[in-house]
């Protein structure tokens, strides 16, 4: 310890940076304490990443330095000082000795790797890099970052939670910037930034109070340390850039609180109100309340602003668009001349989707239509013939009749059926990988994105070049071999790429390390599963030279083959020997369209006269593919608030337990050593929407596997999900195989999600079905019914996502959503859930004119009920609409 100790001594007086890595190359963890005692010095100078970076920076330069530092010090790539409770010993010792040695040093690039780390946009960097960034660029005089990273921090700095330190509270803080105006207006400037002005909004404490970011800014303006003007211009700005609704609304409570005045609303009015159609219903408030108070005041003219706000009638929060529509009604009694104003702008609340707003909009029209002009009536009566013809007869009775318009008195007639809803064809594969080039380009899309489509023009390109070009293809990945992560062997989509990483020397998977590649782990069966062991087998083809391209690549872009294809290459594959893999074959088989294996076509298998075209014909011949039996199953799990697992909550969610898929399939049924698995695959986990996408690419032909696997994430109807989730619920209409609960399920489930993206897939799937057929409307309506009937169910999301279906009059679209949701109604009609109106009205809607229909239970008790209330009202409108 003491020869050690001399040699650290002396290493760190000479600033050897070399040195000191290596002596501490050779003392473990539990002894570098008492070397600290030794020594006596701080514990920073014993970071040996530290080190390590500063060596290789002297000479690399500030992009060396940065691209070493953003991986030597995240979480993980460095172990907490012992005893330490905060985040800061994780990396800040390490860059504490950079700085110091780069300081000694004087190297000229030091001002510009202080500000390439000053605005990295680093996850998982936490404030102590940025504090001694800023304490550097302080000491060398540069210029303020204006990256996001850096503004992030910042803003933390200035509204997060006084620091012990130096106690200063929010508003203090930023009144000791030497330009704070500049830097609000830049931190506006970056949406990312609202989620950090959220979290500070939290209530005091009893230990400290400090206003918060809005009261800080507020108190500032007060005072004159912000000035108004940039301040409104850079608030208007970023609510014109969008973001979270979180973040829109934190900004519109700020614009609200400033107050500006008449003559500062009418200055960026045009502006403001160019944020009515999309942004937040808060942001929407705030802008509205501002013009009237402007208007009132004489700042904005009126036509002016009965113009320019009339888009706020069709947004879809009753608070505002009531408060609006009443403003209009009132203005003719201010000035009678204003009716030939006013009346048009109503006419965009006409056919509102909130059925009460739509009559008050009426009601409004009705009370000022005597004595405006003639052209106004008219063009009235031309906005009234674009509604739907159930809605029609309030624009006869309050507007008369005209060439447009039915005539009063005559019942609305049905209506036509229209064109019919034509399916698109299937859009092709990407095609296969043209040479090792391009096979480069591959691998590197895949590892960025993962998608399954990526995965399948790998694995052809490696069986087709992998043999012949081995050493020139672990050439040509050496500079992105770093990519290879060791944990990517355990992930279906990059079976092969620990075998790259070996070709290329890099670490990999002990077992395919060498020559003695070993046993494969266990692979779980499933989509993800059965392109593992597809992965595999490559692999060891590869290792035994063989090249052929891969005889289950699809043809078109959800996954299936085209036999005309797979014939030719049979027959090529018959010529030249080389034989497709067991896998790849069963996977072909699995690939195959439903009801296209003929006999004509099963004769011509068994005329290449190979074993793989034999083995084919036999799988074929029964007539069609064994079907998986996919059922639901209640599985008590911990309920999840907000994130984190809450103990106190367990709640019974839908897991898929999946039984008999695709008997006899070798690739779900047997691993890749041969071993048998049992009789009956049960499964019960959770997935995803990669793993759901990836089931379907797999097996196209059984879509019931994948909606089974999008159930586990898609009963969280708070919850966030990827893309793959909304592809994956878009294409099952285009997929192959009878649907059952799991796709009914997963649809009632799309339709009532958070997430506006899985929404979207759900309708477009609804829609498909419509079209391509494959789904019983009314046992998919009934399973509707139950999760409309769950608690966190909220009946407004299904009447938006459903409203285009329903007023769709394309022959069938209309029909299905019609049959779907009247099957819905039932269990929720006795609840008297909020919304359900809305949801009435919706159904009232799609059933016109395309019945008859099933009468629904209980909608004749809520029709005859008696009262006035709109759920009477619009279950009588249902009843009407199913004879």
């Amino acid at each position: 310890m003491s020869d050690l100790a001399d040699a650290l001594r002396e290493a760190i007086a000479g600033q050897s940076p070399r040195r000191v890595a290596e002596l501490l190359d050779g003392v473990p963890e539990r002894e570098r304490p008492a070397l600290r005692v030794v020594l006596k010095v701080d514990r920073e100078g014993l970071g040996r990443p530290a080190w390590a970076v500063a060596a290789a920076g002297l000479e690399g330069g500030a992009a060396a330095v940065a691209r070493r530092l953003r991986t030597a010090w995240m979480p993980g790539g460095h172990q907490p000082v012992e005893g330490s409770t905060s985040s800061f010993s994780w990396w800040a010792p390490g860059w504490v000795v950079v700085a110091r040695v780069l300081l000694q040093r004087q190297v000229d690039w030091l001002p510009d790797l202080v500000v390439r780390l000053a605005d990295a946009e680093v996850r998982g960097w936490g404030d102590s890099r940025h504090v001694l960034t800023e304490r550097l660029r302080r000491e060398l005089s540069l210029p303020r970052p204006t990256g996001a990273g850096y503004l992030r921090w910042a803003v933390g700095q200035w509204f997060g939670v006084p620091w012990q330190e130096d106690g200063l509270d929010r508003a203090e803080r930023l009144r000791r910037e030497p330009d704070p105006t500049a830097l609000v207006v830049a931190v506006l400037a970056v949406p990312e930034i609202g989620v950090e002005l959220q979290i500070t909004r939290a209530a005091p404490t009893e230990e400290w109070w400090s206003p918060g970011w809005r009261e800080a800014l507020l108190d500032l303006v007060a005072d004159g340390t912000l000035a108004r003007d940039p301040l409104l211009d850079a608030l208007t700005a970023a609510l014109a850039l969008g973001g979270s609704g979180r973040h829109q609304n934190s900004l519109a409570h700020l614009l609200g609180a400033l107050d500006p005045t008449p003559e500062e609303t009418a200055a960026r009015f045009r502006d403001l109100c160019a944020l009515l159609p999309e942004a937040a219903g808060t942001v929407a408030d705030v802008v509205l309340r501002l013009g009237r108070a402007a208007v009132g005041a004489g700042a904005v003219s009126v036509a002016e602003a009965v113009e320019t706000t009339a888009e706020a009638l069709r947004r879809r929060e009753k608070g505002v668009v009531r408060a609006h529509l009443r403003w209009l009604a009132g203005l003719p009694a201010q000035d009678p001349a204003l009716r030939d104003v006013v009346l048009p702008a109503l006419s965009e609340a006409f056919g509102h989707e909130h059925h009460d707003l739509a009559q008050l909009a009426w009601a409004a029209v009705e009370r000022l239509l005597p004595g405006a002009a003639e052209t106004v009536r008219a063009d009235l009566l031309d906005r009234a013939a674009e509604l739907p013809r159930d809605l029609q007869d309030e624009a006869v009775r309050v507007l008369g009749g005209s060439p447009g318009v039915t005539v009063p008195g005559e019942p609305v007639a049905a209506a036509p059926p229209g064109e019919p809803a034509t399916a698109p064809p299937a859009a092709p594969h990407p095609p296969r990988v043209q040479d090792l080039a391009d096979l480069v380009v591959a691998i590197t899309e895949h590892t960025r994105r993962g998608r399954p489509a990526d995965a399948e023009r790998v694995l052809d390109g490696l069986a087709r070049f992998g043999a012949q070009h081995l050493q020139a293809l672990a050439a040509a990945l050496a500079p992105a071999a770093e990519s290879f992560s060791l944990g990517w062997e355990r992930d279906a989509h990059f079976a092969p790429y620990p075998f790259l990483a070996a070709a290329t020397r890099r670490p990999g998977s002990p077992r395919w390390r060498g020559e003695k590649p070993g046993r494969p782990g266990p692979v779980p069966p499933g989509g993800t599963g059965i392109l593992a062991l597809r992965a595999r087998e490559v692999v060891e083809r590869v290792r035994a030279g063989v090249a052929a391209p891969l005889l289950a690549f699809p043809d078109t872009a959800l996954g299936h083959v085209d036999p005309g294809r797979v014939l030719a290459d049979l027959r090529r594959a018959a010529a030249t020997g080389v034989d497709p893999g067991p896998l790849d074959l069963e996977q072909t088989w699995l690939r195959y369209p439903r009801d296209v294996a003929d006999d004509e076509h099963l004769a011509r298998l068994r005329a290449v006269g190979t074993p793989a075209a034999d083995r084919l014909a036999q799988h074929l011949s029964p007539g069609g593919l064994p079907e998986a039996v996919v059922q639901p199953v209640p599985v008590a799990l911990q309920g999840r608030r907000y994130g984190y697992q809450d103990t106190s909550e367990h709640q019974d969610w839908p897991l898929v337990s999946l039984t008999g898929s695709v008997v006899d399939t070798p690739l779900v049924e047997r691993g890749f050593d041969g071993a048998d698995l049992p009789e009956r695959v049960v499964r019960e986990r959770w997935s995803g929407g990669l793993a759901a996408l990836t089931t379907l690419a797999v097996l196209p032909s059984h879509r019931e596997v994948a909606a089974g696997e999008l159930l586990p994430p898609l009963v969280d109807l708070e919850h966030r999900h990827d893309a793959a989730t909304t592809t994956t619920l878009a294409l099952l209409p285009e997929a192959g195989g009878p649907t059952g609960r799991a796709t009914h399920l997963a649809l009632a489930y799309g339709l009532l999600s958070a997430d506006e993206r899985v929404r979207l897939g759900a309708v477009d799937a609804v829609h498909g079905f419509a079209v391509r057929g494959g789904l019983d409307a009314t046992a998919a309506g009934a399973a509707l019914g139950a999760v409309l009937t769950l608690d966190e169910a909220k009946l407004v999301r299904l009447t938006r996502a459903l409203a285009p279906l329903a007023h769709d009059d394309r022959r069938g679209v209309r029909e299905f959503t019609a049959r779907y949701l009247l099957a819905a109604l039932a269990p929720v009609v006795p609840l008297r859930r909020n919304g359900l109106s809305d949801l009435l009205a919706l159904a009232a809607d799609a059933a016109h004119g395309t019945g008859p229909h099933r009468p629904v239970p209980g909608l004749a008790d809520l029709a005859t009920s008696g009262g006035r209330s709109r759920n009477v009202t619009e279950a009588r409108r249902v009843l009407a609409g199913l004879a």
